[in-house]
């Protein structure tokens, strides 16, 4: 189950973080391209996990 939800949250910033524009809007989602494992998407996945849910440490987890 920890696998699959750290997949999940992988896809969501694969889909809705850039660096250049942050978090993507619904719409700008739906025109952009999926990065899939994306090295910086990821880091910034384990970051906001670690930050936001401490309990969670399979979040934060490579």
């Amino acid at each position: 189950m920890e696998f699959l939800r750290r997949a999940e949250l992988d896809w969501l910033f694969f889909r809705r973080w850039r660096l250049a524009d942050g978090w993507l809007a619904p719409k700008e989602a739906s025109k952009a391209l999926e990065i899939f494992h994306d090295d910086l998407a990821i880091a910034m996945r384990r970051a906001v996990a670690k930050r936001l849910y401490p309990n969670l440490t399979f979040a934060a987890a490579r």
